[in-house]
């Protein structure tokens, strides 16, 4: 799909789930070096931690950090060099893009949320068409709804002071 994206949208940035790209990397030190190891900690804390990769907002601060990463000292050196091939070849660009994006901490539980709130609403059935239309409207009037309540002051969700 990304691919798909890139081709036919080659100006837009393109922002994967920092959720998902977290889960893939912890899977990837599990396997390489295992859970209790030190180097993992501090290979997830450089990437994932609250000084880490994802909390950078600017591409500059981003290719620096990466720099230091991989510097003759940097903590990369201490990684398998699988993982080091991986964070080169696939997870550099992927994080930078988000940061480029200025989304580097999204992720799409939103979107998924809002997927099995739609299951839920067809009871995990195939519809007709003219059913699953009726069950879309009827799902977007409801998030209507709880706009309008949270622009009054009311309801279960509320307006950010900016």
């Amino acid at each position: 799909m990304r691919k798909c994206l890139i081709h036919f949208f080659p100006r837009a940035c393109i922002v994967v789930c920092s959720r998902h790209i977290k889960e893939n990397v912890v899977r990837k030190l599990d396997e390489l070096l295992g859970k209790s190891s030190d180097v993992r900690r501090q290979l997830l804390d450089a990437l994932f931690g609250s000084s880490g990769l994802v909390s950078l907002d600017n591409v500059v601060a981003f290719d620096n950090a990466v720099d230091k990463l991989r510097a003759p000292t940097g903590l990369m050196t201490n990684a398998p060099a699988e993982f080091q091939q991986y964070f080169q070849r696939r997870l550099v660009q992927l994080m930078r893009d988000n940061c480029a994006a200025g989304r580097s901490t999204w992720t799409n539980n939103n979107c998924e949320s809002m997927n099995h709130v739609l299951k839920q609403g067809v009871q995990w059935r195939r519809n007709q068409l003219p059913e699953l239309i009726d069950k879309l409207r009827s799902l977007v009037k409801g998030q209507e709804a709880d706009a309008d309540r949270a622009i009054c002051g009311r309801g279960d969700f509320s307006l950010r002071p900016e």
